[in-house]
């Protein structure tokens, strides 16, 4: 199945293919495979370094993943981690669409900037408290401040928060920042 949703404006063509999740019964697990083409558009400094490499400039297809076995589990946390470029966010995408309504990504919370954070979740002041609590955001002056008040990991927990109050199975969460990593999980590693 090609995909060319989220293609960088710099890429010429990338293109995902997915080969159907299969079940492995032998191996207990869900099987995926996961290439992608993609082709450089073919500029001058594109050209150049092609030349100086000994590159070619083709559509080359990549493999990601093959025979890549995933077993999840009730209260499972799957951490993939790997260098730039090296088909992570890929492999989230996947995943997600596999996953379809069971799964929140982080990316795509709603948060409000204004109103206080103790506001915005939870149907009772006391089910707010406890979300807000179970991620690290527990100080009578966090539960008043917005979002837009708070630090890059405590937007993170509250981002968190709202995940936990979405009850849903799977949670995906693409990581970029150090900060967000070291002051961030372990909230999450914790309560999870």
């Amino acid at each position: 199945m090609d995909d060319p949703v989220g293609v960088p404006r710099h890429v010429a063509s990338l293109k995902v293919r997915r080969g159907p999740r299969r079940y492995d019964e032998e191996r207990g697990c869900y099987v995926y495979d996961v290439s992608f083409t993609a082709s450089p558009p073919l500029s001058e400094r594109v050209r150049g370094v092609a030349e100086a490499f000994g590159v070619a400039l083709d559509d080359r297809r990549q493999v990601l993943y093959r025979d890549f076995e995933l077993r999840l589990g009730e209260g499972d946390v799957v951490y993939v981690t790997g260098d730039s470029g090296s088909g992570k966010s890929v492999l989230l995408r996947v995943l997600r669409e596999d996953l379809g309504g069971e799964v929140v990504d982080i990316a795509e919370v709603a948060v409000e900037d204004e109103r206080p954070i103790v506001e915005t979740v939870g149907s009772t002041l006391g089910e707010a408290l406890n979300l807000l609590s179970r991620v690290g955001l527990n100080d009578a002056y966090l539960f008043m401040r917005g979002y837009g008040e708070l630090s890059e990991g405590q937007r993170y927990r509250y981002r968190v928060a709202r995940m936990l109050e979405s009850g849903r199975r799977f949670w995906a969460a693409a990581l970029a920042l150090s900060s967000a990593r070291d002051e961030a999980h372990r909230p999450m590693a914790q309560y999870s």
